[in-house]
């Protein structure tokens, strides 16, 4: 950001200093976990919602637990989104909940673009509501909804925010030692079909 502040006059863009906003995490598994983990380092205040999740879960992070949807968005300077995409997760986010949000709040989702109403989105996006958003999904993968190349407060990137040579050759090695356990004998981890795959043909 700074780079587009040169020329320009420094007091045409203010900077964002993260230390003593608060971080609002929807869904708080291993991913959200992460999120606030490392958002603490910057000084973050840090809360999130999450109603399948257990109760002491909060403690344990050392994170403030929201009882409702609502509360979290109208006390959140930025929402992360790390929840799954189901039947009540679609569209989680759409009109009435950015009405609900802080005005100039920043939104980040890496979670499933169908979470968000694009259309919504947009709208938050040219009225200021939402004062800027880093999409790494969007709701109809790979289509762009339009408008949102346009738009200088949009960060896109396609289903590849993760991306370096590291996490590449995790990915790699954990397929072969996956591969290698089946061959083995060992249970599959992480299977989603299991029921499936065990079911006589």
């Amino acid at each position: 950001m700074s780079d587009k502040v040169v020329g320009t006059g420094p007091a045409s863009k203010k900077l964002y200093r993260l230390r003593d906003k608060t971080l609002g995490i929807i869904g708080f598994g291993r991913i959200g976990g992460a999120v606030a983990k490392r958002a603490a380092a910057f000084g973050l205040n840090i809360r999130f919602y999450d109603p399948y999740v257990a109760s002491g879960i909060d403690k344990t992070h050392g994170v403030t637990r929201c009882e409702s949807l609502e509360e979290l968005l109208a006390s959140s300077d930025i929402v992360s989104v790390n929840a799954s995409l189901n039947r009540t997760s679609h569209h989680l986010l759409s009109g009435p909940q950015f009405q609900q949000m802080k005005e100039g709040v920043l939104l980040v989702n890496t979670a499933r673009g169908g979470i968000v109403d694009s259309q919504a989105l947009l709208a938050a996006l040219n009225s200021g509501k939402v004062a800027a958003a880093g999409l790494d999904v969007l709701e109809n993968e790979p289509d762009i909804p339009a408008g949102f190349r346009d738009l200088d407060n949009v960060i896109l990137t396609a289903h590849s925010a993760f991306y370096t040579e590291e996490s590449f050759l995790e990915m790699r090695t954990k397929s072969a030692e996956l591969l290698l356990g089946i061959m083995a004998g060992a249970s599959v981890r992480n299977c989603v079909n299991g029921n499936s795959i065990l079911q006589p043909s």
